[in-house]
């Protein structure tokens, strides 16, 4: 087939959630079919890649996105009803080099990932699949539900409904439509009556993310995921502050070490609570999950699928997560799943003081996803998908 790609994010290096999804299946379908890949650049350290990234696919077309302007534009969409992240990726050189490739290429398929691209087939009058990955506007609704009655919870109520009418049309009108969860898919079709949905999880590089020796002295708590993402941030001030007193009482020399990019000032602060460590960007997550005792995961909002689970069990480490973090997942072995802060100390101290115990739950996480959560499997089942939507 000749598939015309878009996302919103260059999709190299897979390093946070949605450029892994994106990337392992840009990568994967470019070797079955011919591949033309439209997206963005809105971090400058993600230039370097982008040769890297032209030699996997047919043809590449990357606009550079500019966080302040786009956000000065998105502010618009208030006056006009919108959703301000749609707004906030529409560009117009973006727009002329697709509608340019609709009028001159035979595509047999257009696939958009994630909400904020699928606007950009409105040129386009052939199949059309999507990749929601998440149902984003549950995420929006979930933070204003969180914030109550303040400005903010006002904002964000109103981007995830303004996303939650957008989500529903386009998934009335396209052959196809994929989310990554079972959980994902019921909340979809709870608003709208898509055309054909179906679920296709994410996958782990299994070969990649393995156990093994790390370099670094072993510690005994590590979270990973991009510290400017809002669900991520909240997760670590609150384990910070509320659950890593209650271990560090039993265990004075407890640390926990903060794994990710570009953390937000709030979060580089937690540097100064003694015993937490906090990274930045990292060129490989691996050797810090090695080195853990205890991987955690205590997000209180979270949507689709958290690769930071699956990775940490990849490499044999037992997590301590809330049920928000495994709400895509379901009953995965290898993690302990509490909710309040004495809980959660409860279940690290626990696992900290037993070193059977934890190897013993890493070898049953780290076989739970071999057997559900290679990327092999899941791409092929997608290829599946997208060339039965083709000809739908």
């Amino acid at each position: 087939m000749r598939i015309c790609y878009l996302c919103h994010r260059v999709p190299f290096p897979p390093d946070k959630g949605d450029k892994i999804r994106s990337f392992h299946q840009v990568e994967f379908l470019a070797r079955r079919h011919q591949l033309d890949l439209f997206t963005f650049v809105d971090d400058a350290a993600d230039l370097a890649h982008v040769a890297a990234l032209g030699r996997l696919v047919r043809r590449l077309h990357v606009e550079r996105l500019r966080p302040l302007p786009a956000r000065f534009w998105s502010l618009r969409a208030l006056l006009r009803g919108e959703a301000l992240s749609v707004a906030y990726f529409r560009q117009r050189r973006l727009r002329a080099a697709l509608c340019r490739a609709f009028a001159s290429e035979s595509y047999d398929l257009a696939v958009a990932f994630s909400s904020a691209m699928a606007p950009y087939l409105d040129g386009w009058d052939g199949p059309r699949a999507l990749d929601f990955v998440d149902i984003d506007s549950a995420k929006w609704l979930a933070y204003a539900e969180q914030l109550g009655r303040t400005p903010l919870g006002w904002l964000y109520r109103r981007e995830g409904r303004a996303l939650r009418r957008l989500e529903g049309d386009l998934a009335e009108r396209a052959e196809l439509t994929v989310v990554c969860s079972l959980r994902e898919e019921e909340e979809l079709r709870s608003f709208c009556a898509p055309r054909h949905a179906v679920t296709v999880p994410n996958g782990t590089d299994v070969e990649c993310f393995s156990p093994g020796v790390s370099p670094f002295p072993p510690f005994d708590l590590v979270f990973t995921g991009a510290m400017d993402y809002r669900a991520n941030a909240d997760a670590v001030l609150w384990f910070a502050r509320e659950v890593l007193p209650l271990v560090r009482k039993e265990r004075p020399a407890a640390r926990f070490i903060i794994v990710g990019s570009n953390p937000l000032p709030a979060v580089q602060g937690l540097g100064r609570i003694p015993g937490v460590e906090v990274t930045g960007r990292v060129a490989d997550v691996c050797p810090y999950l090695r080195a853990a005792a205890v991987a955690v995961a205590p997000l209180r909002v979270a949507r689709g699928i958290q690769n930071k689970v699956l990775e940490a069990l990849a490499c044999g480490t037992p997590v301590v997560a809330t049920r928000a973090a495994l709400g895509g997942i379901g009953e995965a072995r290898g993690v302990l799943v509490c909710e309040s802060p004495e809980e959660q100390a409860a279940a690290v101290l626990r696992l900290l003081a037993d070193p059977a115990r934890r190897a013993a739950l890493g070898a049953e996480g780290r076989a739970f996803v071999v057997e559900h959560f290679r990327w092999e499997v899941r791409l092929e089942e997608l290829d599946q998908l997208l060339c039965a939507a083709a000809v739908r």
